[in-house]
């Protein structure tokens, strides 16, 4: 690599650590506030509404969605020429990146799902306005 390249490599993963972390504090925050007030039974009670059938599409768009999330599992087979050690490295990173994705769609989840918010009524922006009701009725 030249100086050009890694100072762009560089450049780039910070930027990239940094708008991650921004990008997750609102989260933590939202899952720090709710988790410990959550209801329980909405965690271990069985929606079926929650996916709907495939004659409405439902089942369908969560099934896309889902598989849109995993996007870029084959991106370390593109950079691995420029990874030292891929063998070890790759696998390492991994092993750290799926937990901590996982917990940031998890968690969240388990906090807005354990409020008293009827399924019915998730949509885009859900999540703000779960908070924001939680936070004037705690």
């Amino acid at each position: 690599l030249d100086n050009v390249e890694i100072s762009i490599i560089v450049t780039v993963g910070t930027f990239s650590e940094y708008a991650a972390t921004v990008t997750m504090v609102p989260f933590v925050i939202f899952c720090l506030v709710l988790i410990p007030f959550g209801h329980f039974k909405n965690w271990i009670t069985w929606r079926s509404a929650t996916l709907g059938s495939t004659s409405d599409g439902s089942a369908l768009s969560f099934i896309n969605i889902l598989f849109w999330n995993y996007n870029g599992f084959d991106s370390p087979a593109n950079i691995s020429g420029r990874v030292v050690n891929p063998v070890t490295t790759i696998p390492k990173a991994l092993i750290l990146l799926v937990p901590l994705v996982t917990a940031s769609y998890v968690l969240p989840l388990l906090a807005a799902t354990g409020t008293d918010t009827p399924f019915s009524s998730y949509h885009n922006g859900t999540f703000g306005v779960i908070a924001m009701k939680s936070v004037r009725n705690p």
